[in-house]
């Protein structure tokens, strides 16, 4: 890819002319969505499940977080769109994947979202896009998973399109630190996927620190949540363990 079409892109993502997509309007990708409608941007959001695209066709929100009220403020742009269509997404320069990652019956993650999602994009990809993954995974997910699958195409990650993964950080319900103000982590398959996706970042967050690798940004989620699961582990022990004692926990704390 010439480096007139990279900073075409990059101008792009400066001037809020990119077009965003956004696959997966679950509580992280569309609080994402209307944020970057905020912005200036005109955004694309795309999700299989058809009661939900409705709904937000209606103005009505789903998730508690996202009043019903900033749906319709951002349909009333006329910058924001859903559907179910993927190939929206040829329609876009930096798409957003932030579908679900469940477990499977065997308490692995299922990445089949994330690849369905991945494919999506690839039939739809062109030169000059911008993928950034969002949705919570095991290390190693957007080079062994994601990377292949938009690859297959012929078109080369960190040549002709950019690929980079920032861990998702959404607290539901907590009204003190909104999307905006909590710090991203972003690692790309390459210093320039790197690079493009942190500058797309820093349109909606105020803080952005971008690491060497997807590996590295994947591996920051699983220490925070590890690290979070461990917390609730001890604080429950020691709440059954002042239970036994007959002391208040919370004066404990």
């Amino acid at each position: 890819m010439s480096s007139s079409a990279v900073m075409g892109l990059e101008e792009k993502i400066r001037t809020a002319t990119a077009r965003i997509g956004v696959i997966g309007l679950g509580y992280v990708g569309l609080p994402l969505a209307l944020l970057f409608v905020r912005r200036g941007y005109g955004v694309c959001g795309i999700d299989v499940n058809e009661e939900k695209v409705r709904a937000l066709n209606a103005g009505r929100s789903y998730i508690r977080d996202v009043p019903s009220e900033e749906v319709r403020e951002c349909l009333a742009t006329e910058r924001f769109v859903a559907g179910t269509d993927a190939a929206m997404v040829g329609r876009c320069d930096v798409v957003f994947i932030c579908v679900p990652t469940p477990f499977t019956p065997q308490k692995e993650p299922d990445t089949s979202c994330i690849a369905q999602a991945a494919g999506n994009v690839a039939e739809n990809l062109r030169p000059g896009q911008l993928v950034i993954l969002r949705s919570t995974s095991f290390p190693g997910t957007t080079e062994e998973v994601v990377k292949p699958v938009l690859e297959r195409t012929g078109l080369r990650v960190g040549a002709e399109v950019f690929l980079a993964f920032a861990p998702e950080r959404v607290d539901p319900g907590n009204t003190r630190f909104t999307m905006e103000e909590v710090p991203v982590v972003v690692g790309g398959c390459d210093p320039l996927s790197t690079h493009l996706a942190a500058l797309a970042l820093r349109q909606v967050s105020r803080y952005v620190v971008p690491v060497s690798s997807p590996v590295v940004a994947e591996m920051t989620k699983l220490l925070e949540n590890v690290f979070r699961n461990v917390n609730i582990a001890l604080v429950n022990q020691l709440a059954q363990l002042c239970d036994r004692m007959g002391v208040d926990v919370w004066e404990v704390v």
